[in-house]
């Protein structure tokens, strides 16, 4: 039987353009939210309403001690707060530019909301680990109630020679609302959305512990440094800071907010300066961007080599609470075992030049000559613990019984909506002990659970995550943790990508196998960012950077040739090579991947093209009518219709007897029936005539079927059509006889 190439080509035209009408192209974006900083600097004019309450002199250099005096102190004008209703605190950043040195300048201040009297004038200690010698400045961070209204200062001069002129040059004073904190990252903060995508130099036995990203805790900058690209450092030294600030606080990322904005716009620094802070609570905020074993700015002027974890608050007077101290020996632990850093050890620092323990206060750089600071930092309650910090570190990564944690699988993808499984193995170099299991950097959407919570060395448990929908699609690393004498990590990749949906183009059949060679419709969300039909033979694999890679049940994988791609459907032809039953199907952008999911593949599964690729009513064929003299006029089953902007039926006329008519109907499946199972079909609910069921030649992946149309179907109108190879049976169509 001959066709007509071209009708045909008309009559498929849909099947290339299924749900290209009216397409928006939508490219996908994590919008990450902090909150927000507010600052507003205020410039203090000694000359303005200037209370003198002791020998002090105005001269156009500043102000200095009059006279034969050897002390003077002089009062600001009262300064009203900038910012209007600061949350959740109002912290302030003074700075006194002065030619003195630093034991000549001392300053207090007090405070006042609109309703009371002023405050107790309160001595403030500047903070000496930010302010180098030569900088000729002195700051300090102080955090007050919100409602503050004003504030005042006083500053006092000394001098032990009359030959010495201590001058202050200028004073300004920051105000900073670091914005409240959202309650759920207060009250778990590890159990963000967001992952950190941290530099690693290599694996550590002993686990990282957890911290919060910069983009958890709402640094403005995100996870990077707009100012300057990170330096990297070799670690060697681990330097303990206090960050010399307030105690209490019931919004610790605000606090930390404050010491960034601090760090940044008063201090004039590219960046936080520690590489990672510690509230009373124990949580680990990750300060410095640019990730693990990026160079800091906190040990005086001397960074290289060092790694900066700094205490949230001031322990001059008070000791830590347990839980940050618990947090502090945790981080050292990881870092130490990570870099070989023996803890009880001193090593030459390079920078300092001088022999340092290699786990450090602070003020233990003061008497080189390269410290441009001098400090009492961690302070005097903290500085005496690091004897046992490093006795109880040592003690974490060199335990005298040791285990080690293993899973059969390191790296999985899985689709959203799906359960993944593992299987965590331990085993002991020492004595049998009892392991407990936990995971870490586990992200909102994902569940958990342990078939076993507690093992003992030698013995295995089955961990089981499952993804929600919601989970943002990325690869997430989750640390199983195995706590004992010590605590041991095996780290799991998930990558965790949107759902495709692949069916047959022509039934769109929920969860039904496709056949080997048919086309495939695969639905999803975000897997292209624009829409793009094949315009060559052979079929390319790759469209605007988007693939389709199927992996088959031997662990075959190999890429399908496209027919068209965009945002929310792809068409795709089974490869012939891949092996039948349940195949993976992967979309991919380059190294990207962007959906997954199951197909199974088998060797028929019929389905017929509709003209409005919608799986029913009119078909998409073609009327073969052969005259009497035995020429061939092809017409269309359906025509495109304007208005309702959809395809329609044409009346077909099976009523001359003098003529045979024919319907080609189009499908996808067929080409690899057994011949000897029987195909039918019924018209209307009446047999009819079935004279080719196979490859069509002219069009890739599809298949057609030719049935004689009787003339019985005459006035019937609109019938349906049903196919059946064998138990088989296709979706329905239609056409409609005159």
């Amino acid at each position: 039987m001959t066709r007509n190439s071209l009708l045909i080509f008309i009559a498929l035209s849909t099947y290339l353009s299924i749900n290209l009408f009216n397409v928006k192209t939508s490219a996908y974006k994590t919008v990450i939210s902090h909150p927000e900083i507010r600052q507003q600097k205020v410039a203090v004019n000694f000359s303005e309403s200037v209370q003198a309450t002791e020998n002090i002199v105005l001269t156009k250099r500043g102000v200095e001690i009059n006279g034969q005096q050897f002390s003077a102190s002089v009062i600001s004008p009262e300064i009203t707060i900038p910012l209007v209703n600061p949350e959740p605190f109002l912290a302030v950043a003074p700075l006194i530019n002065m030619l003195a040195a630093d034991d000549q300048v001392s300053l207090s201040y007090r405070s006042a909301n609109s309703s009371e009297s002023w405050s107790e004038w309160e001595n403030v200690e500047f903070d000496r680990d930010v302010s180098p010698r030569s900088s000729n400045q002195l700051t300090v961070l102080l955090f007050l109630a919100k409602e503050t209204a004003k504030l005042q200062f006083k500053l006092h001069l000394t001098r032990s020679s009359l030959q010495d002129s201590p001058l202050i040059t200028g004073m300004e004073v920051t105000f900073i609302s670091p914005g409240k904190t959202p309650d759920r990252v207060i009250k778990e903060p590890y159990h963000q959305p967001y992952i950190t995508e941290q530099q690693e130099s290599n694996i550590a036995k002993y686990p990282k512990p957890q911290i919060l990203s910069r983009t958890g805790w709402g640094c403005p900058d995100g996870q990077g440094n707009p100012r300057s690209a990170p330096g990297y450092t070799t670690v060697s030294h681990l330097i303990v800071h206090h960050t010399a600030g307030s105690n209490t606080s019931s919004d610790w990322p605000a606090v930390v907010r404050s010491i960034w904005n601090f760090h940044v716009f008063t201090n004039g620094w590219n960046d936080i300066g520690y590489n990672y802070l510690i509230d009373p609570n124990g949580v680990i905020y990750e300060g410095r961007g640019g990730g693990d074993d990026v160079l800091g700015a906190h040990f005086s002027c001397q960074n290289a080599n060092t790694m900066g974890v700094s205490l949230i608050g001031t322990f001059t007077s008070v000791l830590p609470t347990n839980t940050a101290m618990s947090s502090l020996k945790e981080i050292l632990s990881w870092k130490a075992d990570q870099r070989g850093i023996n803890p009880f050890g001193s090593t030459f620092h390079n920078g300092m030049q001088q022999s340092l323990a290699n786990i450090s206060g602070h003020r233990d750089g003061n008497n080189s000559g390269k410290s441009c600071t001098v400090t009492e930092c961690p302070g005097d309650r903290l500085y005496p613990m690091l004897p046992n910090i490093r006795t109880e570190v040592s003690a974490l990564v060199n335990p005298a019984n040791d285990f080690t944690l293993s899973a059969n699988l390191t790296k999985q993808v899985i689709a959203k909506g799906g359960i993944v499984k593992y299987q965590i193995n331990s085993a002991g170099t020492g004595g049998s002990q009892n392991i407990n299991l936990s995971l870490q950097n586990v992200p909102t959407g994902i569940g958990y659970n342990f078939t076993a919570p507690v093992i003992s060395t030698g013995n295995s448990s089955q961990l089981t995550l499952n993804i929600s929908d919601s989970v943002p699609s990325g690869s997430y690393t989750l640390a199983v943790i195995g706590s004992g004498s010590t605590k041991r990590v095996v780290e799991l990749t998930v990558v965790i990508a949107g759902k495709v949906a692949s069916v047959s183009a022509a039934s769109y059949l929920p969860a039904a196998p496709v056949a080997s060679e048919s086309i495939v419709s695969a639905f999803g969300i975000n897997l292209a960012t624009e829409t793009k039909l094949a315009d060559k033979i052979p079929l390319p694999t790759t469209l605007t950077n988007v693939a389709v890679k199927i992996k088959d049940i031997t662990n075959y994988e190999v890429p399908a040739p496209l027919f068209f791609v965009s945002p929310n459907q792809i068409n795709y032809q089974i490869p012939p090579e891949l092996a039948r039953g349940l195949a993976t199907v992967t979309v991919v952008n380059g190294a990207e991947i962007l959906a997954v999911g199951d197909v199974q593949i088998t060797k028929t599964a019929p389905g017929l093209f509709s003209a409005n690729a919608d799986a029913a009513g009119v078909a998409a064929a073609v009327i073969q009518r052969r005259k009497a003299d035995g020429s061939d006029v092809f017409e269309l089953v359906a025509r495109y219709d304007e208005v309702q902007k959809r395809f329609v039926p044409n009346l077909i006329d099976v009523s001359e007897p003098t003529e045979q008519v024919f319907l080609l109907l189009f499908g996808t499946g067929i080409r690899f029936r057994n011949t000897d199972v029987p195909v039918s079909a019924q018209i209307g609910g009446v047999e009819a005539e079935v004279l080719y069921a196979g490859k069509q030649p002219d069009f890739i992946g599809v298949d057609q079927i030719n049935l004689r149309l009787a003339s019985g179907l005459a006035g019937r109108g609109q019938v349906n059509i049903v196919v059946n190879i064998g138990e088989q049976a296709t979706n329905t169509v239609s056409i409609t006889c005159k």
